[in-house]
């Protein structure tokens, strides 16, 4: 399967919450995939994506400039998906990220309408991320903006069925972290740690 600008907003909308938005851009997606009982078993593939904005309660908190990567994914007998992803490069309005890798595993709880997303990654800028992740800490207000630096080495665990505050755990290090601070003689800058919990 090859083709070009592809909207793939309904591809991903049962695995997606439905308070985040990646809309208005183009993709173009090569794949190769095996078929068991006339279904999807396993796939891998490339994608180029351009020009996507991300938005949280109709705010705008992101924009993909350009994405390249090496896709892949298998279903498994348990009725969940893991995904892999090796990122060529990614340019958003914060600046390039570096080559990295992630990991994407869907998992349905008993009540069907529930999910476990589970995804491990190499490197997160901050700038892009933060504000989708604290999208699910304090879902009506920022946790705090402008937050800049990198996480790396981690994972995020999003569970759909808990209560709004609980919904995100995260286990990570962190690195060249700047927050904004005001009114302060003294800034800091470029905090290095690692931090569990949710």
């Amino acid at each position: 399967l090859k083709t070009q600008n592809v909207k793939p907003e309904n591809w991903y909308k049962q695995y997606w919450p439905e308070s985040l938005a990646l809309t208005d851009g183009n993709t173009s997606i090569s794949l190769w995939s095996t078929f068991k009982d006339a279904k999807i078993d396993n796939f891998r593939g490339e994608l180029k994506a351009e020009n996507y904005n991300l938005y949280t309660q109709n705010k705008h908190v992101a924009k993909i400039i350009t994405l390249d990567a090496k896709i892949s994914g298998k279903h498994n007998p348990t009725g969940d998906w893991i995904f892999n992803m090796d990122l060529n490069s990614l340019e958003t309005e914060n600046g390039l990220w570096p080559s990295s890798t992630y990991a994407v595993s869907v998992n349905p709880l008993q009540n069907e309408s529930h999910k476990i997303i589970s995804i491990e990654y190499d490197y997160l800028k901050l700038n892009d991320t933060f504000p989708v992740l604290s999208h699910f800490i304090t879902p009506t207000k920022p946790l705090i903006e402008n937050l800049t630096g990198e996480l790396i080495n981690g994972t995020v665990i999003y569970n759909s069925s808990e209560s709004p505050g609980n919904k995100l755990h995260l286990n990570t290090t962190f690195q060249n972290i700047t927050p904004p601070i005001n009114n302060l003689s003294t800034t800091l800058t470029n905090i290095s740690g690692k931090i569990s919990g949710g």
